[in-house]
């Protein structure tokens, strides 16, 4: 077999073996350091492209194919050295992308993303493990101090900030809330002094939160600065409406204080209901900031949503 990386003779699967025990060991290794890199590198939030933006741009770029192309290979080395079984190779591989399908997804919900990328080392370094066949030979001891190296970096991803890429908007404080999803990373910080509003980040853009308190005033169109939203109520009626996309908040507000009597609020990222929820009491259960609206009814988009009776 030859490729511009590797030049080891065909059928010689000993040697394929070792061969898959090194680039394993060398993805454990990436697997540690690269996210730790690439979480300490600044992009700025500058529309400008400067010199520093391109380097950082450009050193992004090396870090992550040396880490896919590290993972390419173990694989390609893989099929190569065992083609006499691909049949229970390819089924093995279908089920454990199956499995990461199933699994991966309620994993973002309670670990952060940067966690779960270094919670692959230790994979890879005992899969290292057993291509040089234990402890006997040097790669083997290498292996496993990765391992144990692996394990370190998981405790500290998921225990620090040290994996943590620092939000972009990091100049505006301490977030009050920082939480990873499966769609997106949502970070929320609290008002300046006299301000009105609360920036909410997610994804690439974000929404000013409006800081309101249940039981307080609540501000209309005309501090929310939203006339043209409001068009739609006197118009189109007060009886009942639905609010897409709720978590920031200020759409509620405005229905509610332009008069809707029942109102329905769908929201798809459910860390964005943390602007919407407060605690009730010793047993922690939570309820809206806003009246007339209920957890439930601002949930999932892809469940049916519920009338709740609006109060203002």
């Amino acid at each position: 077999m030859r490729s511009p990386f590797i030049c080891v003779p065909a059928g010689s699967i000993g040697v394929l073996d070792q061969e898959l025990a090194r680039w394993s060991v060398a993805l454990a290794a990436l697997l540690i350091v690269v996210p730790l890199i690439l979480a300490h590198i600044r992009y700025g939030t500058g529309n400008a492209i400067t010199a520093s933006f391109v380097f950082h741009l450009a050193l992004t770029s090396v870090l992550s194919l040396l880490l896919f192309g590290a993972a390419g290979i173990v694989i390609a080395l893989a099929v190569r050295s065992y083609v006499q079984t691909m049949s229970r190779l390819y089924a093995f591989d279908l089920a454990g992308a199956a499995l990461g399908a199933i699994v991966v997804v309620p994993l973002m919900w309670r670990v952060s993303v940067p966690a779960l990328i270094v919670a692959i080392g230790p994979v890879a370094a005992s899969s290292a493990l057993l291509f040089a066949g234990g402890t006997r030979r040097p790669m083997g001891r290498l292996a496993a101090g990765l391992f144990g190296l692996g394990l370190v970096a998981v405790a500290l991803a998921a225990t620090s900030s040290i994996y943590n890429p620092k939000p972009a908007e990091a100049s505006l404080g301490n977030a009050r809330s920082d939480r990873w999803t499966p769609l997106s990373r949502v970070v929320a910080y609290g008002a300046a002094k006299g301000a009105l509003f609360e920036p909410l980040f997610y994804d690439r853009g974000g929404a000013p939160v409006a800081a309101y308190r249940r039981g307080g005033t609540m501000p209309d169109w005309r501090v929310l600065h939203l006339g043209p939203q409001s068009l739609g109520y006197v118009f189109g009626g007060r009886q009942r409406a639905v609010v897409i996309g709720g978590g920031g908040g200020r759409d509620i507000l405005n229905a509610l204080t332009s008069g809707v009597h029942h109102l329905d609020v769908i929201e798809l990222n459910r860390a964005s209901l943390t602007r919407l929820t407060v605690p009730s009491g010793p047993s922690r259960e939570h309820r809206t900031r806003f009246p007339g609206c209920t957890p439930s009814s601002a949930t999932d988009g892809r469940r049916s949503p519920r009338a709740v009776p609006a109060t203002t």
